[in-house]
C-alpha cells in the first residue's frame, strides 16, 4: 500500500467487511465512494446490526435509545431529508423512587432526594472539586469512581450500575471502563456542573434538555440508506452470508469461506479484509488456521449480553426523559427508555410504550430462568417505580441481544493486546467497531469515528507501522 490511492487505482482493490453493521456500513461507503470495489458479508437477512428498528402496535422501538448528535448532522441531512427529527431531551436517573434530572444539578437533588441523603453527597462531591482527587492509581471501577467522586456517589449511583453493566462486582472490572464512559461521568459531576451553570441553577431545576436528531422511521433507516449508497457505488451487500473459516498464509489473510443460509459455502478472496464481528469471533475463526493455533490460545474476553423486554403501558406517558437509569439493586434493570420522547407521533395517544434493559452474562443466574418469570420480576420493579397498576400493563414481547458490552475483568488488557498484535502484525486485516474492537463506549459517533479513521488510513496508502506515528491515529483503535 505505498503511495496515494486514486479512484482508478482503487477500482483494482478489493475490500471485504465481515459484517454489516454501522462500522461496516460506514467503512464501505467512505471507500466505495472512492473507487474500491466493495463486498460486505452479513450473516443476518437485514443490515445495521444493533441499528435494528422494530414495528408493533404502531410504535417504533430500537435496540436501546439509538440517537444521533450533531458531529455527523450533514451526513445524516444527506440520508434523510425531512426525516431527520431535531429534538430537545432530557435524561434521567431513578433513585429512591423518583426522577432525577441527568445531568444531575444540586437543588433537584435536594428536591429529590432527602436532605440526609442528598447533603453528605453533595459535600463529598464539593470536597473533591475542591482538594482534587487523584484517579491515576486506580486499578478497579470501584476505586476510580471512589477516587473521582467520593464513597457516597459510589455508593448512590456507580457500584450496583457498573454490575448490572458487567456482570461483575465493581472491584473486579478494571478502571478502563469508567474512562471510557468518562463523557457519562462527567455528566454526574455535580459540582463542576453547578459552577459552570450556577446562576441558572438558582433560577431553575428543571434541568437542560440535550440536543439529538431522531428519525421518523426508527434508526435501522439509516442503515438501510447507507447501504443504498453503496449499491450506488458499485459494491455489493450479501445477506444470509455468516463467516465460517478465515484462511492465513505467511501473515496474510488469504480468503474467507462463508455460508448462505442453505449450507452453500464459497470462498471469497480480496486484498484488504476489515472485522466488525466480535473480536473473540474472529479469533475463533483465526485459530483454525494451524499457523495461528500453533503460537496463539484462545481470548479469555467475554461480553455482556441484554435481554430487552419490550412493554406496552395503558398511559399516554410513563416520564417526560427518553431514557432513565437504574444505578440501584433492586432493580434488575439497569436503563428503560421510551421511544415516545423521541417521536411523539408514535402508538394511541393513550398508550406508550418502553424498552427494559436487563444485562446477562451466559450461564448467570438470568441467563436460566424463563421469559414468563423475568417479566413478571420486571413488571412488579416498574410498578414499584411507577405505580403502575397490573391491568395498566398491556402485553409485552422481548429480544434477546448477544454481545452488546464488552465485559472489562481486570486483567482483560493483556487479552486484548495479544489480538491487536497479531492483527498489527498481519499487514492486510484490521477490525473496527463495538464489538471488533472490544470497547464499551462506543456508541454512534464513536462508530463512525473509528470507520472514517481506518477509511484513512487506507485511502493514504501508509503502511500500519507509519499510520501508527501520526498523532491519535491509535485512539479509536487501542
Amino acid at each position: 500500500m505505498n503511495g496515494c490511492p486514486n479512484v482508478e487505482k482503487n477500482k483494482k482493490k478489493k475490500i471485504v467487511i465481515l459484517g454489516a453493521g454501522l462500522a461496516g456500513l460506514r467503512l464501505g461507503a467512505r471507500l466505495s465512494e472512492k473507487g474500491f470495489q466493495v463486498e460486505l458479508h452479513e450473516k443476518e437477512s437485514f443490515v445495521g446490526g444493533l441499528l435494528q428498528t422494530i414495528e408493533r402496535n404502531g410504535f417504533i422501538f430500537d435496540l436501546g435509545p439509538h440517537i444521533f448528535f450533531d458531529e455527523y448532522l450533514d451526513y445524516y441531512q444527506r440520508l434523510l431529508g425531512d426525516d431527520l427529527l431535531r429534538l430537545h431531551a432530557l435524561y434521567g436517573i431513578g433513585f429512591d423512587r423518583k426522577q432525577i434530572q441527568s445531568p444531575i444539578n444540586p437543588i433537584n437533588l435536594i428536591k429529590k432526594v432527602s436532605p440526609l441523603r442528598s447533603i453528605p453527597l453533595v459535600g463529598g462531591l464539593a470536597s473533591r472539586a475542591l482538594f482534587g482527587s487523584d484517579v491515576s492509581r486506580a486499578q478497579s471501577a470501584d476505586e476510580w469512581v471512589t477516587a473521582k467522586f467520593g464513597d457516597r456517589a459510589n455508593e448512590y449511583f456507580f457500584r450496583y450500575y457498573i454490575e448490572k453493566s458487567t456482570g461483575l462486582t465493581s472491584t473486579n472490572v478494571s478502571a478502563h471502563w469508567c474512562t471510557e464512559r468518562h463523557r457519562f461521568y462527567k455528566e454526574h459531576n455535580l459540582w463542576g456542573r453547578a459552577l459552570k451553570v450556577l446562576s441558572r441553577l438558582l433560577k431553575r431545576s428543571t434541568g437542560a434538555p440535550l440536543t439529538l436528531y431522531y428519525t421518523k422511521k426508527g434508526a435501522q433507516i439509516i442503515a438501510e440508506k447507507m447501504a443504498d449508497g453503496i449499491k450506488t457505488g458499485g459494491g455489493s451487500i450479501v445477506l444470509n452470508s455468516k463467516i465460517v473459516e478465515i484462511g492465513v498464509d505467511n501473515h496474510r489473510v488469504r480468503d474467507i469461506q462463508v455460508e448462505s443460509r442453505d449450507g452453500g459455502k464459497r470462498r471469497v478472496d480480496a486484498d484488504l479484509f476489515a472485522n466488525t464481528l466480535p473480536i473473540t469471533t474472529l479469533w475463533n475463526l483465526l485459530l483454525q488456521n494451524e499457523s495461528v493455533a500453533n503460537t496463539e490460545s484462545p481470548l479469555n474476553l467475554k461480553f455482556r449480553n441484554l435481554w430487552l423486554f419490550y412493554f406496552f403501558i395503558k398511559r399516554p406517558r410513563l416520564s417526560d426523559k427518553v431514557q432513565i437509569y437504574f444505578p440501584e439493586k433492586k432493580y434488575v434493570f439497569k436503563r428503560i427508555y421510551e421511544p415516545k420522547n423521541l417521536n411523539p407521533a408514535m402508538g394511541a395517544p393513550e398508550t406508550t410504550g418502553v424498552c427494559v434493559e436487563v444485562g446477562y452474562t451466559d450461564g448467570d443466574a438470568i441467563s436460566t430462568i424463563t421469559e414468563d418469570e423475568l417479566a413478571a420480576r420486571v413488571k412488579n420493579e416498574m410498578a414499584d417505580f411507577y405505580s403502575l397498576k397490573p391491568d395498566e400493563f398491556l402485553e409485552y414481547f422481548s429480544l434477546k441481544v448477544p454481545y452488546s458490552y464488552p465485559i472489562y475483568e481486570l486483567g482483560y488488557e493483556h487479552e486484548l493486546m495479544r489480538a491487536a498484535t497479531w492483527l498489527f502484525n498481519t499487514d492486510n486485516i484490521f477490525s473496527l467497531g463495538r464489538q471488533g474492537l472490544f470497547r464499551y463506549d462506543f456508541m454512534t459517533n464513536r462508530v463512525m469515528e473509528s470507520a472514517d479513521a481506518l477509511a484513512e488510513f487506507i485511502l493514504s496508502g501508509k503502511t500500519k507501522m507509519e499510520f501508527f506515528k501520526t498523532p491519535n491515529a491509535k485512539a479509536p483503535f487501542f
